[in-house]
């Protein structure tokens, strides 16, 4: 996902924010944990991520700008606070591992998650892919044009600064719903 997250800043001319949020640890039932673990873990979390940057720096020649950000909090709700100060315009985030029924079904993963309520659009790298040059992207949907114009113009801008093929696809909620063709 960084990778990714790089090869396509670069091609934006964009800056970079990596973000890691972190739980809070609970010391007991009615404790609250001390300051001091949180600068700890957070200054723990801020070095893991200036060494992705560094390396980010050294092997794809990659540095426009990346900004290293570690907060408490939920993986959605750190992430779209960042997003939203630093007015980013794509969340790029990766998907780790095979997940058990009850992480699929009950809990979901942070991506879906992400997915599912950010207001910017995620894009999610599973755990083993490689870069490569986009050549197809796929919007699929639920909802009617218009709904949501801001996802079409931005799918559209995307697949036009990429050079891609967009291809959009609608899943109809009711036999015989129908819409004209997007331009």
């Amino acid at each position: 996902a960084v990778e990714y997250g790089a090869r396509l800043a670069s091609l934006f001319n964009s800056e970079i924010i990596l973000v890691h949020a972190f739980a809070l640890p609970l010391a007991g039932y009615d404790s609250i944990t001390p300051v001091t673990v949180i600068g700890e873990i957070q200054q723990a979390a801020l070095t893991a991520l200036d060494t992705i940057r560094e390396k980010l720096i050294k092997t794809a020649g990659f540095d426009r700008g990346i900004t290293c950000v570690a907060e408490p909090g939920t993986g959605v709700g750190v992430i779209s606070d960042v997003a939203d100060r630093y007015s980013a315009d794509l969340v790029v985030m990766g998907m780790v591992g095979d997940a058990g029924f009850l992480k699929k079904h009950l809990i979901g993963s942070n991506a879906l998650d992400a997915a599912r309520n950010m207001k910017l659009p995620v894009l999610i790298v599973p755990e083993q892919a490689a870069y490569k040059q986009i050549n197809k992207m796929s919007l699929a949907f639920d909802m009617l044009p218009g709904e949501n114009s801001k996802l079409f113009y931005s799918a559209r801008y995307f697949a036009k600064a990429l050079g891609a093929k967009l291809e959009i696809v609608h899943v109809q909620k009711e036999a015989g719903e129908s819409w004209d063709t997007i331009q």
